[in-house]
């Protein structure tokens, strides 16, 4: 073969070897494949970084109205409420409200809450999580595994819908979040057959609406898969490391009971939830 004929040898053809007669495949250059791992390194550590960053607040009690839209009167009653809930039946109902859930979802920030919180007992993980976001204008109900049967997801899509987005949109959050948190503890009652002290005898049960128990429960199974990656599968492989840090340590270093960047200390002279877990059940709503 001439030297100009070499020449128009595009760089992309594949040269026949000398030796053997046969065609060699033209070797590919691992820059591309070292690129990619660069890229994706440098992702893990960011979003990892914005994970440490992140601080959930302290429960001071039942009821935390870091949002500030509760009267003194409605955080009273929502309180009492849900402390006579919790002596009879051992169902525990967090009532949250924040100024904005950044940088996450409402319903990863609701599902990551409960968890540090360990909202309802221990073993029956029956607590409920009823956060409301003020800046997104959306509103979440986070249901524990033992409660699913009592809450499904069509009922507290129901709830959501029928006591607190009307008094939502008309800017009235303190009433609708009263409204919700009520008429939750009145289901969660029935179901254990207990007389809640205080309890409006005006409260109806709630049923879902025809139709929307099997959309929500296709909706809960895409969720609870989706969940189940997050938390487990990419913990236990090189994401999770970047992601959480090694294991023992909690998220990202943090100190108490694993919360984000230490965002959970002590819990003043609130005792502190029972250990409880979520089940990914529960509705979300917007106004």
């Amino acid at each position: 073969m001439t030297n100009q004929n070499m020449n128009m040898i595009s760089p992309d053809m594949e040269m026949i070897s000398p030796d053997t007669g046969m065609i060699n495949p033209k070797r590919r250059s691992p820059k591309p494949l070292i690129m990619l791992l660069l890229c994706l390194s440098c992702l893990f550590l960011l979003t990892r970084s914005l994970w440490g960053q992140s601080k959930f607040p302290e429960p001071a009690g039942y009821v935390n109205d870091y949002a500030g839209i509760l009267t003194g009167q409605q955080r009273q009653v929502l309180s009492d409420l849900i402390k006579d809930l919790q002596r009879k039946t051992t169902a525990e109902v967090a009532v949250v409200t924040v100024k904005s859930t950044e940088p996450y979802d409402i319903n990863l920030y609701a599902v990551k809450l409960f968890e540090q919180w360990g909202i309802g007992a221990k073993g029956r993980d029956n607590g409920v999580l009823i956060l409301l976001a003020l800046e997104e204008r959306k509103v979440r109900i986070e249901v524990g595994y033992g409660l699913e049967g009592t809450l499904p997801d069509g009922l507290t899509g129901e709830i959501i819908r029928r006591n607190m987005i009307p008094h939502f949109k008309e800017g009235n959050y303190g009433q609708g979040i009263t409204d919700g948190t009520i008429t939750t503890v009145s289901q969660i009652a029935r179901e254990y057959g207990v007389k809640i002290t205080g309890l409006p005898n005006t409260v109806k049960p709630i049923q879902p609406q025809p139709g929307s128990s099997a959309l929500f429960s296709l909706l809960k199974i895409f969720f609870i898969l989706m969940l189940f990656v997050a938390l487990f599968g990419l913990k236990s492989g090189l994401l999770g490391f970047f992601l959480f840090g090694p294991r023992g340590g909690g998220y990202c270093g943090s100190s108490g009971r694993g919360g984000f960047g230490g965002g959970f200390g002590g819990f003043g002279g609130f005792g502190g939830f029972g250990g409880g877990s979520s089940g990914g059940g529960g509705a979300t709503g917007s106004w």
